[in-house]
């Protein structure tokens, strides 16, 4: 929650009223260990939302206890795109919600947004995370270290990682107004964000943009070129129009999604058989090389299938267990 000033006693009322959360950051929830089953190999972004959808937990909010940290926008690349989109997929999958239109709204919010924006590595991050997803569970087996996605996205990266960036660059960048008429909204739906309009008819300034998830489509429209900075690490990237790229990432984004769709049925009776098995205890101990011999007393509930598993009564607070 943003924009609020709990010095006024009125909002500090209106912010202890009871909201509904089935999710707690890994970071930020106690819960007992004795009702709970191993979460699912997504490393590492997923895997806690699956946790608490699997427990059903009952949360409790704990106002005015915080936990500070990072903010996901400014750390938000190729790699945690490759992961919301794969995560994201793999809920869905499991059964905790949608079906197969929800999975390819899905890939076409987390896909369409960063390309038509520019960024074509996140769109091609996107791409890939499908890819992946429709090799299924097998592909979780031998990937659990994410050792393999993570190669091919170093190769893949490029322009969209964060360096060292020159300020006087910035001089001659256009500011971030977004204002715009409905008919400029309109030729820029039509367009394509400026993708089927050549770019003679472009801007020769660029645009300037502080970091986010993804630019601001208006922002975007009809620049050959975008500067992304961060004025407190001093870092920034240099985003440039491509319709080659553009329209490539379209192509596989189609081919992988139009699989999806096709292999729903099938993919999800896999992701449901293998779920067990990928949170039970004898594979989490082999991945860390853990004699079974120690066997917890609670691993017989590691092995629950979905969609049923303990109830537990979580609470949000600083103190994590790692189970």
């Amino acid at each position: 929650m943003s924009g609020v000033d709990l010095r006024d006693p009125a909002v500090l009322a209106w912010n202890e009223r009871e909201q509904h959360a089935d999710y707690g950051g890994w970071w930020f929830f106690a819960f007992p260990l004795e009702a709970t089953a191993y979460p699912y190999p997504y490393f590492v972004r997923g895997d806690d939302v699956d946790f608490s959808l699997r427990h059903d937990f009952a949360i409790v909010h704990a106002n005015g206890v915080a936990s500070w940290q990072d903010d996901f926008a400014h750390k938000h690349g190729p790699q945690s795109q490759y992961l919301d989109t794969r995560s994201h997929l793999l809920h869905i999958l499991h059964g905790y919600r949608g079906g197969r239109l929800l999975a390819a709204m899905v890939s076409l919010r987390l896909f369409l947004t960063a390309n038509l924006a520019g960024h074509y590595e996140l769109a091609a991050a996107a791409v890939m995370a499908i890819g992946d997803v429709l090799h299924g569970p097998a592909f979780f087996r031998a990937e659990a270290d994410l050792a393999g996605p993570r190669r091919r996205l170093q190769a893949m990266v490029g322009a969209e990682k964060m360096r060292p960036m020159d300020t006087a660059l910035l001089r001659d960048a256009d500011g971030t107004g977004l204002h715009e008429t409905r008919w400029r909204n309109r030729w820029r739906h039509l367009t394509l964000n400026g993708h089927l309009i050549p770019q003679v008819f472009f801007h020769r300034r660029p645009a300037r943009f502080d970091k986010g998830f993804v630019l601001p489509l208006r922002g975007t429209f009809r620049r050959r070129r975008v500067f992304v900075h961060e004025e407190f690490s001093g870092t920034g990237m240099v985003l440039e129009h491509s319709k080659r790229r553009f329209f490539a990432n379209l192509w596989r984004f189609s081919c992988n999604t139009g699989a999806l769709v096709l292999r729903f049925g099938r993919l999800s009776r896999q992701y449901r058989e293998a779920y067990p098995e990928l949170t039970g205890d004898a594979y989490w101990r082999t991945q860390f090389a853990m004699p079974t011999s120690l066997v917890a007393t609670s691993a017989s509930s590691a092995a629950t299938a979905l969609p049923d598993a303990a109830t537990a009564t979580q609470i949000s607070s600083p103190l994590a267990h790692a189970a």
